[in-house]
């Protein structure tokens, strides 16, 4: 039985109509069915894309250090700094600029903004990351 047109829903992989719910387009299901008969070990398989931007082993060092704010010895988390950096809403800057913060601090950083956060605390923590960055022995020297 065919659905009428208001309730088809489009094809789950490439978009189009097809005729039922839960069913591929005919093409879809004809490119599906090509697949399963070729070999798996046949198949192209693409490699992981490396994001030259994320380094965990320098975030982890990151995290060894004390909280930047100074007198606050809690351990720290890696806060990325947003400030002039290529991040913004919704996108994280690149590792090499992130700062040891404790989670109190961390939270407060993004509460009340960059520039006001390094205003109260004396602090300049792009500076502070790029220098991290420079000092880290993870870090690559891009």
């Amino acid at each position: 039985m065919l659905r009428t047109r208001e309730t088809q829903r489009p094809c789950p992989r490439c978009g189009g109509k097809k005729p039922g719910i839960g069913r591929l387009c005919p093409l879809c299901a004809k490119i599906e069915r090509e697949l399963k008969e070729i070999p798996a070990e046949k198949r192209l398989k693409r490699p992981a894309r490396q994001n030259p931007d994320r380094n965990p082993a320098h975030l982890e060092w990151i995290r060894s250090l004390p909280c930047s704010v100074r007198g606050c010895y809690y351990s720290s988390q890696a806060a990325h700094v947003r400030l002039n950096t290529g991040g913004g809403m919704g996108l994280k800057p690149p590792d090499k600029f992130s700062a040891p913060l404790c989670a109190e601090h961390h939270h407060e950083q993004h509460q009340i903004g960059h520039r006001a956060f390094d205003a109260k605390y004396g602090l300049d923590l792009r500076a502070l990351a790029e220098e991290l960055s420079a000092m880290s022995p993870h870090a690559s020297r891009n």
